[in-house]
């Protein structure tokens, strides 16, 4: 399924690496941004309620809180 998303982006010039990783999502997208050296990390936000968000976190919000390089957040 992976492959067929990248195979049907057209990203111009730039490089489409895909990698699956295992761990809790905001950790390792800080870690792998920092390890690649990334200059911009891109996520979706799902619109949890307060409440939802107080009881299962949002990684968006841990990713744009730990990351060293900025964060660019598209809304659902």
């Amino acid at each position: 399924m992976l492959d067929i998303i990248v195979r049907n982006i057209d990203c111009g010039s730039l490089t489409v690496t895909k990698k699956v990783i295992v761990g809790k999502a905001s950790d390792e997208i800080v870690k792998m941004a920092d390890k690649e050296k990334f200059d911009l990390i891109v996520m979706g936000r799902r619109g949890f309620t307060n409440i939802e968000r107080f009881f299962i976190g949002s990684t968006t919000q841990k990713v744009l809180a730990a990351a060293t390089c900025p964060v660019m957040v598209i809304q659902d």
